[in-house]
């Protein structure tokens, strides 16, 4: 549980970085690197099916 905390508050961390070299508005950032981290789960998914 510490370390899914720690998970969340790195990630928060990289978008504050993000949104400020990008000048954009944090939450566009949000959006955009929960639509990567999701990208990046399906992906762990379709490999694991495709493996077993």
């Amino acid at each position: 549980m510490k370390k899914y905390s720690q998970i969340i508050g790195f990630i928060g961390i990289i978008i504050l970085l993000m949104s400020f070299i990008m000048k954009r508005e944090p939450v566009k950032v949000y959006l955009l690197v929960i639509l990567q981290l999701r990208i990046i789960a399906l992906k762990r998914i379709i490999c694991r099916n495709v493996i077993h």
